[in-house]
């Protein structure tokens, strides 16, 4: 979650006052966790994390990728960025 509201800080805000809206769901046996940023969410993909010393990043979108069991975002405005874990 940390990683996704990183990125919604630091990529998806308008200005230094803007408002995020964290969701946190349960639905059966999987958890939805949402990331609302009042921005349009631009196209997302993962990439290759940096790991070179100088130009260290690239790792948010990588991990949330390798551990939910599914993630989206929806361009907006506002934008959203969602993940879900089953919870088995």
């Amino acid at each position: 979650m940390s990683e996704l509201v990183t990125n919604a800080v630091k990529h998806g805000a308008e200005n230094g006052q803007d408002v995020l809206r964290v969701t946190i769901e349960v639905f059966g046996e999987s958890l939805r966790v949402e990331i609302e940023q009042p921005g349009r969410t631009p196209d997302l993909s993962p990439v290759e994390p940096r790991l070179d010393g100088q130009d260290f990043g690239g790792l948010g979108l990588y991990i949330v990728d390798e551990l939910a069991d599914d993630w989206g975002a929806e361009p907006g405005p506002p934008g959203h960025v969602w993940f879900e874990f089953l919870t088995l």
